[in-house]
């Protein structure tokens, strides 16, 4: 809410943030995405029934 009330609208990126409000952006493991879809931030598992281009999930 920082940032919204000091530019007047939510961030469009993460690195709008970085480093007035967060020193960097988190480092994230391969078991998980950081979703952005603005005003949620939030954690999420790939699909892992998926297959990769080697058909190996």
């Amino acid at each position: 809410m920082i940032f919204k009330s000091r530019a007047a609208k939510r961030p469009k990126t993460l690195q709008q943030l970085v480093p007035e409000f967060l020193p960097q952006l988190p480092e994230i493991k391969d078991s998980f995405i950081l979703v952005y879809d603005p005003p949620t931030l939030s954690l999420q598992r790939p699909d892992r029934k998926k297959k990769t281009e080697t058909g190996i999930p």
